[in-house]
């Protein structure tokens, strides 16, 4: 699972979920709930994705 997460409340704003091996894809989809000034962290897991 993949999820997009506020830091301040913890609140899922989106989340995918599949096999084990796909997660570089998952986190590729979760851009379709990001909007203008926002800024996103990656986790360490996914350091060569290129987003």
């Amino acid at each position: 699972m993949a999820c997009l997460v506020e830091t301040g409340t913890r609140l899922v704003l989106d989340a995918e979920s599949a096999g084990c091996r796909t997660g570089a894809t998952l986190v590729g989809r979760l851009s379709r709930s990001c909007g203008p000034g926002q800024l996103v962290l990656a986790d360490r897991e996914f350091l060569g994705v290129p987003l």
